[in-house]
């Protein structure tokens, strides 16, 4: 886990009160933050070849599929730093690489607007 990784669970457990649940053995470095009303997902954090991503290198990378309005996907997938959801609905969830191409602040503010679609 990256500096970037554990200042979001930070402020995702200061926030929102949530710890990350690991639910599959297969994965180890994949969870998942629920709404504790809902029990909705609304970040789901993961370790996978930069390959299954799509990023012509070798490794690995941190990322989150968070979710948001279409239009907002829309318009950020082919910003530096996001990509289509990472076995997510791509319509309605993204994934950011947090790899310091986008800033902690805006992570945070797109972390908010998932969570606030995880009340429905």
């Amino acid at each position: 886990m990256n500096k970037l990784t554990q200042e979001i669970f930070e402020y995702i457990k200061k926030t929102y009160n949530a710890s990350p649940d690991y639910l599959w053995k297969k994965f180890p470095n994949h969870c998942v933050f629920r709404n504790s009303e809902s029990k909705k997902w609304f970040v789901l954090f993961g370790e996978v070849k930069n390959k299954s991503l799509g990023i012509n290198r070798d490794g690995n990378s941190f990322l989150l599929d968070i979710k948001l309005d279409k239009f907002e996907v829309e318009m950020l997938k082919n910003q530096q730093g996001f990509l289509p959801a990472y076995h997510m609905n791509k319509q309605s969830w993204i994934t950011i690489l947090l790899n310091g191409e986008v800033p902690l602040g805006i992570i945070e503010e797109l972390i908010d607007k998932s969570f606030s679609l995880s009340k429905k």
